[in-house]
């Protein structure tokens, strides 16, 4: 009787074992994004914040490596991020649609401010992006109008970034090349994102970047605290 009972508790303890292993073992998921019903995938990112990991694109998904309660942050351009916590159902897919509204845009009124670059900057810049110029004709429209113009700023700065020294980052800089976009991200969002922008020579953006990066590893290692 007693060795029965031991049988037991070993069974019932090596399931429970197992049951917690697999639990903690992340899986990939595939990820589909829609803004509305139009297709975004090959323009959107995928982070899960839980593991400072970043969504890879292969063929038309974005595959990432996931478990129950990982919190997922999904970004598109002309899009409100969102963010979710998987649960076991959602591992229970071997894919997932993410909906994502659009950046709902009301015209109020206009006011439109010249930017004024740092004095340390090589050249001159335009008075206004596209955005800018056409906001301008929208007679007395507003708020929103803001949100457009930022939204257009950001998407340039990212694709500045990534065509100017993507090479760079991933070569020189980056310890973890998963985290590229989140790099990216990071400088694109911060106060000085924009001066790279009107930096004319290489080793000053090279300077620029290597004290972003050391910023964005100090606020990895608080997220971590």
């Amino acid at each position: 009787m007693i060795l029965r009972y031991q049988s037991s508790c070993v069974f019932i303890f090596f399931c429970a074992t197992h049951i917690l292993t697999r639990a903690q073992e992340r899986k990939p998921i595939q990820i589909h994004v829609f803004k509305n019903i139009l297709d975004v995938t090959k323009r959107a990112s995928v982070g899960n914040t839980t593991t400072k990991k970043e969504g890879v694109l292969e063929n038309d998904y974005i595959i990432i490596n996931v478990n129950a309660g990982d919190q997922l942050v999904v970004a598109a351009p002309e899009c409100e991020m969102k963010t979710f916590t998987l649960t076991i159902n959602d591992l229970s897919k071997d894919s997932l649609e993410i909906h994502l509204n659009p950046v709902a845009i009301e015209l109020d009124e206009v006011e439109v401010q010249q930017f004024k670059p740092p004095v340390f900057l090589d050249h001159e810049i335009p008075d206004y992006t596209m955005a800018e110029r056409r906001l301008m004709t929208a007679n007395g429209r507003g708020k929103k109008l803001k949100d457009a113009i930022e939204i257009e700023k950001k998407e340039h700065l990212i694709d500045f970034i990534i065509t100017s020294y993507k090479s760079f980052i991933l070569n020189e800089i980056l310890e973890d090349q998963d985290d590229l976009m989140l790099f990216i991200y990071y400088i694109v969002e911060g106060p000085t994102g924009e001066d790279i922008l009107y930096i004319n020579e290489e080793a000053k953006a090279e300077f620029f970047l290597l004290n972003q990066y050391e910023s964005f590893m100090k606020s990895k290692i608080d997220d971590d605290e």
